[in-house]
């Protein structure tokens, strides 16, 4: 009896010695097995730029007469550095900061162009301008969602843009070796494109072939 006691105590021990190893062995491969999935990944934020210190977005939030929310402000919605002025360079410091700090690697930033220029790079703008700038790249969202451009000829002149002010910037976001450019909608791309006698991808190959 005390025999089978004692053989029975040994093969509880090595049961749990065992079970032991097993729980270490799924610890690390779930340890390790996560970072290397992580660092298989680059995280980017989109960012749009509507924050500016004369936007109507902040006079909604406010309350303010004539907004889209008059008398009723949404102090719940202020952010962490109150109602910042969003073309200012210490904003884009803080934001990068902040991004950084966290584990985020780019902004991608919404990118609107009217046929000639672009309206809305006031944020982008205090970014390429901070100090610190070189912690976290950057890249474009192409706003497509109007019907610029509306001809070929303001096609290319927004191509030569992005080439001659943002693609040569060294913490520019690459895939691949590659400039990249996130397009709001594939849909209106297409749309646009068949209004110039094009399709999407030809266009998207007219811009690629630009860039080399």
């Amino acid at each position: 009896l005390l025999l089978n006691r004692d053989k029975r105590k040994r093969e509880v021990a090595m049961f749990r010695l065992n079970m032991a190893k097993v729980l270490i062995i799924m610890l690390v491969i779930i340890l390790f097995g996560t970072i290397s999935y992580a660092e298989s990944y680059d995280i980017g934020v989109y960012y749009f730029p509507g924050w500016r210190s004369n936007s109507r977005y902040w006079n909604d939030l406010k309350g303010i007469a004539g907004s889209r929310s008059p008398g009723i402000p949404w102090p719940d919605r202020e952010p962490l550095l109150g109602y910042y002025p969003e073309e200012e360079t210490w904003v884009a410091e803080k934001h990068i900061e902040w991004a950084f700090r966290y584990g985020i690697q780019f902004f991608a930033y919404d990118w609107y162009w009217d046929g000639k220029q672009s309206p809305a790079e006031h944020a982008l703008k205090a970014h390429l301008n901070s100090t610190n700038r070189d912690k976290l790249k950057f890249c474009l969202l192409w706003a497509n969602h109007s019907e610029v451009p509306r001809n070929i000829t303001e096609f290319d002149a927004m191509v030569d843009y992005w080439i001659l002010n943002h693609f040569n910037q060294k913490i520019y976001y690459l895939i691949e070796g590659k400039p990249a450019v996130f397009i709001y909608s594939p849909t209106q791309l297409d749309q646009n494109a068949q209004k110039l006698g094009q399709s999407g991808q030809s266009l998207l190959a007219r811009a690629n072939s630009k860039v080399k």
